[in-house]
């Protein structure tokens, strides 16, 4: 997706030749994929043309889905904690997740964490307030609460 979305990231990867990425993909190393794949060719990003431009959010969902079984899970989160800081200041990070002991005790005092809770009565005030919005914004003739009762007969 970077390389489709973010002017000269594709340039800038491709620009280290294709043969030097495969072999350091096949090498499976986290540290040198992540260094070649991402850090690198954000750093060239940056020194051209990132100046001029607001943030670029890195959004890794469901992290908690991801299976920890083969250590992707682990991976990610060492990615998060250990090489994410080393990208530049403009690049953030938003990542989703369940409440799960391993994920939170892995990034607390890393990151900045905010919860959101189905049943806080604020968060169900918000998710109607967007509904409502995006109702009326697309002229559809019926009520909030209806949508969102029926919408709960499937979740």
């Amino acid at each position: 997706m970077l390389s489709e979305r973010l002017e000269g990231f594709k340039a800038s990867l491709e620009s280290q030749g294709m043969d030097k990425l495969n072999r350091i993909y096949k090498s499976e190393k986290l540290e040198d994929i992540f260094e070649w794949f991402v850090r690198k060719p954000l750093v060239c990003v940056d020194q051209t043309s990132r100046s001029k431009h607001a943030p670029v959010i890195l959004l890794i969902d469901a992290l908690d889905e991801l299976s920890d079984d083969n250590g992707s899970r682990e991976a990610v989160l060492q990615m998060l904690t250990l090489l994410f800081p080393q990208l530049p200041h403009w690049v953030k990070c938003f990542v989703t997740t369940r409440d799960e002991v391993q994920i939170k005790s892995a990034l607390v005092n890393r990151c900045t964490m905010f919860e959101l809770r189905k049943e806080d009565m604020h968060n169900k005030e918000d998710v109607h307030a967007y509904c409502r919005s995006m109702l009326l914004a697309a002229k559809f003739d019926f009520k909030t609460v209806d949508l969102i009762k029926e919408c709960q007969k499937h979740f």
